[in-house]
């Protein structure tokens, strides 16, 4: 999971009902001309964010900030034009996931109606996250292997301040929290397959499996 998908979940667990705060929000620069300037790397990832907020939020392609933004990201790789799309293309996906995050979540009292596969997907996500937070983020054994990643995962508000290790503690107890409610709805679901005579969910029933086991697995890294 790339820094920006996992600024991007952590940003869908804390969202507001209005995604797009404004570009002064995202501290983005303009000229005289309107267009945005994007200097450096924080420049970069906050655009990023921006346009995701922006997709969330359904905003058309013919929007005036989409558009600034789109072109700003464009010119930036000018010279790298995969790059570029492969940018635009990780973002589409970035907001596809948090709006089934969202969806996941204005409906946790409720998780019955919500397909096998969405929840699976979800939970993953959840799971990839918590490793993160749990092994990389808030591991201070500097002897551990994966302290090398760390830098790669330092955490920025579009303020550009840090979470604290406070803030980063209660993020994870509630991706867990989150997690155990969607695992026990894929576990009750496992049980009916289970006494269900045909054999054409194996495939959804290990991946299910799967989704429940992988939680477990991460907290064992550093046990």
């Amino acid at each position: 999971m790339s820094q920006e998908k996992k600024i991007g979940m952590k940003m869908a667990m804390e969202a507001s009902k209005k995604n797009f705060k404004g570009l002064g929000y995202y501290k983005l620069q303009q000229g005289k001309d309107g267009n945005i300037k994007l200097n450096d790397y924080d420049d970069i990832l906050n655009a990023r964010r921006a346009r995701v907020d922006l997709l969330l939020d359904h905003a058309k392609q013919d929007d005036i900030n989409l558009s600034k933004l789109n072109k700003a990201l464009n010119e930036k790789f000018v010279d790298d034009g995969r790059l570029s799309f492969e940018f635009e293309k990780e973002d589409n996906e970035i907001a596809q996931e948090e709006l089934k995050v969202f969806y996941v979540l204005d409906n946790l009292d409720n998780l019955a109606n919500i397909k096998s596969e969405d929840l699976l997907e979800v939970s993953l996500l959840l799971s990839d996250l918590s490793f993160i937070e749990r092994n990389i983020v808030l591991n201070t054994d500097q002897k551990s292997d994966l302290a090398g990643f760390k830098n790669l995962f330092i955490e920025k508000k579009a303020s550009g301040e840090e979470y604290s290790n406070e803030e980063c503690q209660g993020f994870l107890d509630d991706i867990d929290r989150i997690n155990t409610i969607i695992k026990l709805e894929l576990e009750s679901r496992v049980e009916v397959l289970n006494s269900d005579d045909k054999d054409d969910h194996d495939d959804l029933q290990d991946e299910i499996s799967h989704a429940i086991d992988t939680p477990e697995k991460s907290k064992k890294v550093i046990d």
